[in-house]
């Protein structure tokens, strides 16, 4: 087995190096928390993170989707991580925002919309 990280290409790949601290895991955080404008110091282990992630107040849907996003950019890193390790695929950084993204907005509308069109209560929201 290598000890080595298959996203930034570095020694010690952990869980929680993997999923927080790695470079690329880390740069998609930080996007995260710039497009929401959340100041963040990111925990030292997964389920301590897990642990403060804390309900936000306002509408179930925009609760909903906060709960979400953790899992799912943890999932998105496990499924490039993967790629990379299996496959010999790799996204770039760009393409992996878009996928984490894309992917938050298809969770968001199999069960918060329960299947209905994301665009469509989107734009809901901006005509209110």
């Amino acid at each position: 087995m290598v000890d080595w990280c298959y996203m930034c290409k570095k020694t010690g790949e952990s869980v929680d190096h993997l999923l927080l601290h790695c470079e690329v895991a880390r740069g998609l955080w930080d996007e995260i928390f710039q497009r929401i404008d959340i100041p963040w110091v990111m925990p030292l282990r997964v389920v301590d993170l897990l642990g403060c992630w804390r309900k936000v107040q306002g509408c179930h849907q925009v609760a909903t989707v906060w709960k979400m996003i953790p899992l799912c950019i943890m999932w998105c890193l496990w499924l490039e991580r993967n790629a990379r390790c299996f496959e010999d695929k790799e996204r770039t950084r760009e393409e992996l925002k878009n996928f984490f993204l894309h992917t938050l907005l298809s969770w968001f509308s199999a069960i918060v919309l329960n299947g209905d069109n994301a665009y469509e209560f989107l734009s809901l929201i901006q005509r209110s």
